[in-house]
C-alpha cells in the first residue's frame, strides 16, 4: 500500500541579538573602548561561553508557533483487476473511517503507465462517482468506473490506478492506495467482404475475400472464419477455425462458394462471420452478408450496324454428310449459344448442376455441328458457327442471359438464378463496347437481351480473326458499381471481307449463291491483310495457279468442274472441294480455272466476271506454261477458245490457265515467265497470241456455283 500523503511540522526559532549594532559593527570591526560594566563600577570579567546574559527588559523574542498540515483519517483500500481489462474498467475499493460518526469522502483517481507518473482517469457512468462517498470503521464498498479508451486508446496497455481520498468538502488528505499493475487491451475489430455478390461458377475461379483485422499487436488472436445460410442459418463453410493470428495485421480469408464437402451451395444468401478471442475479452465479432446468384451468357448474335457494319449470311455447301445439301447459317438466330440438350432442366447447368461448357468455335469448314442424338439435324442448342462482315465495320451484337441454374446440393433439381437483388441491381459489360442504348445493361434480370457496339471497328482488311467478349458483372452498392469476380469469355471466327458479296447479279442471295465458309476461309486466309480489289484478284489468280497442284488437260482441253455452255458455266465447287480434301484432282482446262478463280473473288466481295476469247476465230498462240505443267504450244499452236477473268469488265484480263513469256520473243525460247494478273487487255493479247486481231467477239458472264 502507498504511505498516505501526511505534512510535517517544522518547529522554528529564531535568535535575536541583544542591542543594536553600530554601523561598524555590522561591518564586522570591534570599536569598544571601555570595559563593559557590570553594574558595580568596575572592570568586567570576560564572560564565558556558557554563562547567561541579562536580556534588556525591552527586548522580547518572538517564537512562531509550530506549523502543521491537517490530515484525514480517512483510508482508501483498492482491489487490482484481473488482466486483461478492456474499454470501460471498473475498479472496486473500500472507504474506512474509524472516527464517530465516520466522514464522507471524495476521491482522486489516477492512472499511471510508468509507476510513477499520474494522470487523472476519466470517469464514465456505471460506477458511484467520486464525491460525497460514504465510509465506514469497517469499509465501505465503491467502484469506479474508467474510460480508459479515452485515456489510453486502442493498444496493449499495463497500469497502475491510485486512488486518495479527502474529506468531503475539504483538502483534507486521507491515506491513497494504489492497485498492483494489471493489464489493460483495448482491442479494435473489422471486418468484411471483398464482393458482396458473387457466382461461384463464373469463369475465373471467382471467390469472395473475408478480410479481418484485430488490433492491438503484440498478441495473437483466436479468429474463427464461418459462413451461414440465412433463411435457415445453417453453417456450410468453416474457412478458419480457432486458429491463433497475430494482432495489428491484415488476414484474409477466401470463400469460393463451396461447403465443407467442396460443393458449390446454392443460390441465396448467406452470411459471413468472423469471430476474434482473447483471452478472458469478450468475442469481438463482425458480420457480413453474401449473395450467391448464377449469371451467365447463353446467346451471342452477330448482326449488321446500318451502314457502320454490313454483316453477311454465310452457308456450308455439306449440311450432314452429302453434297449439295446446303445449310445456310440461320439469319434469325444468334451465331453463338448454348442451351439444354434433349430435355435437359436449364439453359447455364447441366442436369449435375455443374456450369454447362461453353460452345467452342466449330472449325469444320464444310458442314455444321450434327445434332448428336438426331442424325439428320444440325445441333441448334450449344454451338458457336462463323461471322462475316465487311472490312472495317463496327459490328453490333445481341447478348442474352441464361434464365436457371441446377442445384450442386441436390443434383436434378432446378433452382433460381438468384437475382434481380432488393437495392443491390446488377450490370452486365462488355470490355471493349457499349450498350446500343445507355442503362439498357443495369439492372438486368434472367433472360434479358441487351445490345452493344464494339468501341473499336474491325480491321479494314480481308482476313480471318479470333475474336473474344470478356463478359462481367457489377452491383450497386451505397451508390457505387462494385465487380462481381469472374468473367465469362466466348471465343468467335469473324471473317472480313471486301465488300458485299457479288455471287449473283442482283436479288436477295440464297443457298447456294451465299459465301461457302470454306472460301471465305480460304481466301480471307491467302490475303490476310489490308487490300485493294486489284490485291484480292491478282492473289485469287495467283493461288488458283499455284496453290492446289491443278494440272492442264492437254490431252483434250476438257472442261472438269465448269459445267453448262460457254454462256452460262455453273462452278462445280462442291465436287471442286471434295476433290482437293481426297486429293484426287483431276485435269483442268481455262473454263476451269476462270470459274474457280472468278467464284473465289466474287465471295469476297470483288466483283469478277469470265471472259470467253476466240467465239469464232482460234486463237493462235505463243509459249506458255499451262497450269501445273512446262513451256510449249499446246493443241498443235491453237486455242479454239479461251477462258479468262476480269475485275473491270474487260479493261484488264487475269489468267490463272496460262504463264506466258514476257520477253520482246514470245515465240521461241528463252523465256521470262509472267502471270497475267490485272494485265491491260490488248497486253494480254499480245503475249498470249501472234495473231490478236482476228479473235471475234468476247463474252463476260458470271457463273453459277453448285
Amino acid at each position: 500500500m502507498k504511505p498516505s500523503l501526511i505534512g510535517l511540522s517544522l518547529l522554528l526559532v529564531i535568535a535575536l541579538g541583544c542591542g543594536s549594532k553600530s554601523k561598524n559593527q555590522e561591518d564586522g570591526e570591534d570599536t569598544s573602548t571601555d570595559p563593559v560594566d557590570d553594574g558595580t563600577g568596575g572592570d568586567a570579567a570576560d564572560v564565558p561561553g556558557d554563562a547567561t546574559t541579562d536580556v534588556p527588559d525591552d527586548v522580547t523574542t518572538d517564537v512562531p508557533d509550530e506549523e502543521v498540515v491537517e490530515t484525514s483519517a480517512l483510508v482508501v483500500e483498492v482491489t487490482t483487476p484481473g488482466s486483461p481489462q478492456y474499454g470501460e474498467v471498473t475498479i472496486e475499493y473500500l472507504l474506512l473511517d474509524d472516527r464517530v460518526p465516520p466522514i464522507n469522502g471524495d476521491m482522486t483517481v489516477e492512472y499511471s503507465l510508468d509507476g510513477s507518473s499520474f494522470a487523472a482517469a476519466t470517469e464514465v457512468a456505471g460506477g458511484e462517482g467520486v464525491t460525497d462517498l460514504t465510509s465506514a470503521a469497517g469499509g465501505a464498498s465503491h467502484t469506479f468506473v474508467w474510460d480508459t479508451m479515452t485515456d489510453l486508446g486502442m493498444g496493449l496497455h499495463d497500469v497502475v490506478v491510485l486512488i486518495t481520498p479527502l474529506d468531503t468538502g475539504t483538502t483534507l488528505l486521507g491515506t491513497a492506495d494504489q492497485t498492483e499493475t494489471f493489464r489493460v487491451v483495448n482491442a479494435e475489430f473489422a471486418a468484411g467482404v471483398t464482393a458482396r455478390v458473387f457466382d461461384p461458377e463464373m469463369g475465373g475461379s471467382p471467390s469472395t475475400d473475408v478480410q479481418y483485422r484485430a488490433d492491438p499487436a503484440g498478441i495473437d488472436f483466436v479468429i474463427t472464419v464461418s459462413v451461414a445460410r440465412v433463411d435457415t442459418g445453417a453453417e456450410v463453410r468453416r474457412l478458419v477455425d480457432g486458429t491463433a493470428q497475430a494482432g495489428g495485421t491484415d488476414h484474409v480469408a477466401s470463400w469460393d462458394g463451396t461447403d465443407d464437402s467442396g460443393v458449390v451451395v446454392d443460390t441465396g444468401e448467406y452470411e459471413v462471420t468472423v469471430e476474434a478471442v482473447y483471452e478472458t475479452l469478450p468475442v469481438l465479432t463482425g458480420t457480413d452478408g453474401v449473395h450467391v446468384v448464377r449469371l451467365g451468357v447463353v446467346e451471342v448474335e452477330y448482326v449488321s450496324n446500318g451502314t457502320a457494319g454490313e454483316e453477311y449470311q454465310m452457308m456450308y455447301h455439306i449440311r450432314n454428310t452429302s453434297k449439295y445439301t446446303y445449310y445456310a447459317i440461320p439469319d434469325d438466330r444468334p451465331q453463338w449459344a448454348m442451351g439444354p440438350e434433349n430435355g435437359e432442366l436449364e439453359d447455364m447447368d447441366t442436369d449435375d448442376g455443374a456450369a454447362r461448357p461453353l460452345p467452342a468455335v466449330w472449325t469444320t469448314l464444310n458442314s455444321p455441328p450434327q445434332d448428336s442424338v438426331d442424325p439428320a439435324g444440325v445441333e441448334d442448342d450449344n454451338y458457336n458457327l462463323p461471322v462475316c462482315y465487311r472490312r472495317g465495320s463496327v459490328p453490333r451484337l445481341s447478348v442474352s442471359l441464361g434464365t436457371g441454374a441446377v442445384s450442386n446440393t441436390s443434383p436434378g433439381t432446378p433452382i433460381v438464378a438468384g437475382y434481380p437483388l432488393t437495392g443491390m441491381p446488377i450490370r452486365l459489360l462488355v470490355a471493349g463496347a457499349d450498350p446500343v442504348t445507355a442503362g439498357t445493361n443495369e439492372d438486368v434480370s434472367p433472360g434479358v437481351t441487351v445490345d452493344f457496339i464494339p468501341t473499336t471497328a474491325l480491321p479494314d482488311a480481308v482476313q480471318k480473326h479470333a475474336v473474344s467478349n470478356t463478359f462481367s458483372f457489377e452491383y450497386e452498392d451505397g451508390g457505387s458499381w462494385v465487380a462481381v469476380p469472374g468473367s465469362i469469355t466466348t471465343d468467335h471466327t469473324i471473317y472480313t471481307i471486301y465488300d458485299d458479296p457479288t455471287l449473283i447479279d442482283s436479288g436477295t442471295p440464297v443457298a447456294p449463291y451465299l459465301p461457302w465458309v470454306r472460301l471465305v476461309d480460304l481466301v480471307t486466309t491467302w490475303v490476310d491483310g489490308p487490300a485493294t480489289a486489284e490485291d484480292v484478284c491478282g492473289t485469287v489468280i495467283a493461288r488458283t495457279n499455284d496453290y492446289f497442284g491443278l494440272e492442264y488437260d492437254i490431252a483434250s482441253g476438257a472442261t472438269h468442274y465448269a459445267s453448262g455452255g460457254l454462256s452460262a458455266h455453273v462452278m462445280q465447287m462442291s465436287d471442286f472441294i471434295e476433290d482437293w480434301d481426297a486429293g484426287t484432282f483431276t485435269v483442268v482446262n481455262c473454263s476451269d480455272c476462270a470459274v474457280i478463280s472468278t467464284t473465289f473473288a466474287n465471295t469476297v466481295g470483288v466483283d469478277h466476271l469470265y471472259q470467253i476469247l476466240g467465239l469464232y476465230n482460234r486463237i493462235n498462240l505463243n509459249y506458255q506454261i499451262p497450269i501445273g505443267r512446262w513451256w510449249m504450244v499446246p493443241f498443235s499452236g491453237s486455242f479454239r477458245y479461251h477462258a479468262v477473268s476480269t475485275y473491270d469488265s474487260g479493261t484488264t484480263t487475269s489468267d490463272a490457265t496460262c504463264t506466258l513469256d514476257d520477253d520482246s520473243d514470245p515465240r521461241s525460247s528463252p523465256h521470262t515467265a509472267i502471270l497475267p494478273v490485272n494485265m491491260p487487255y490488248a497486253t494480254y493479247k499480245a503475249k498470249l497470241s501472234w495473231n490478236p486481231t482476228g479473235w471475234g467477239s468476247v463474252l463476260l458472264n458470271r457463273c453459277g456455283q453448285r
